[in-house]
């Protein structure tokens, strides 16, 4: 459609796929490779994302990482904080949503909605602003999450502590 408003030539396919390609090669963050190996050792992984498919998916399978059940926005036609997108995690993987403990870094996207469906919670805030990319609406007061993390690193030794009270 942009192709066609710009009255550009081209195949706007490998246009987008030139754009997508270079992002599933970034570097992620140091604690990534070793946490998602190690907690795949003692539990299930899965992600929810926000992402398009065209994005995660090979982010995914560039860096090899356990992923037993990958939901996208676009896969679950929703968007966190939306229930529906927890919902569709929860059928998509075969639990319920109290057997998860939903790790993210949006207080509003991912804690607040995750808590909503019924998850256990923990928010990754990797520095010391409140992280988010959503701005919260005025009448919405977020829901608290049963655990703060600053790595990956802290989730394995957090799980096995806790890990029969989740």
């Amino acid at each position: 459609q942009t192709f066609k408003a710009l009255n550009l030539d081209g195949d706007a396919d490998a246009a987008a796929e030139q754009c997508f390609a270079p992002l599933a090669n970034r570097a992620p963050f140091p604690d990534a490779h070793t946490s998602l190996r190690s907690l795949s050792q003692h539990w299930t992984l899965g992600v929810l994302s926000n992402a398009d498919d065209r994005y995660l998916h090979p982010v995914i399978d560039h860096n090899k990482w356990p992923f037993a059940t990958i939901v996208s926005s676009e896969e679950a036609r929703a968007y966190k904080p939306d229930l529906r997108i927890f919902e569709f995690f929860c059928r998509k993987a075969r639990v319920q949503a109290n057997q998860v403990l939903y790790v993210g870094d949006s207080a509003y996207d991912d804690v607040h909605g995750a808590s909503l469906a019924g998850m256990n919670t923990v928010l990754l805030q990797r520095n010391q602003e409140t992280p988010g990319r959503t701005p919260v609406p005025p009448a919405i007061e977020l829901t608290t999450p049963q655990f703060h993390i600053s790595s990956l690193t802290e989730l394995l030794p957090l799980l096995i502590k806790f890990g029969s009270r989740l």
